[in-house]
């Protein structure tokens, strides 16, 4: 594995990390008032469209990492 596959990998973690941070704060800003009806909270993350479409590229790029590294390490990978 090259040092600049494993570069970019560590910089989607990090962002993921990003992320989850943000997606959790603004979960975080809707208690104690929206406890029963979240849906109805501007700050729900659920609201934030660009959330999920980055959630849904982060999901794409580590299901390919794992394809690759099982094709490339066969009978090493971990199954």
């Amino acid at each position: 594995v090259s040092q600049s596959f494993e570069t970019f990998m560590g910089i989607v973690i990090f962002v993921n990390l990003v992320l989850m941070i943000f997606e959790t704060n603004s979960d975080a800003r809707c208690y104690p008032e929206f406890a029963l009806k979240l849906q109805d909270c501007k700050h729900h993350s659920s609201h934030h469209s660009w959330l999920m479409v980055c959630t849904i590229i982060l999901q794409v790029i580590y299901t390919t990492e794992c394809m690759m590294r099982a094709y490339a390490e066969r009978s090493n990978y971990v199954w």
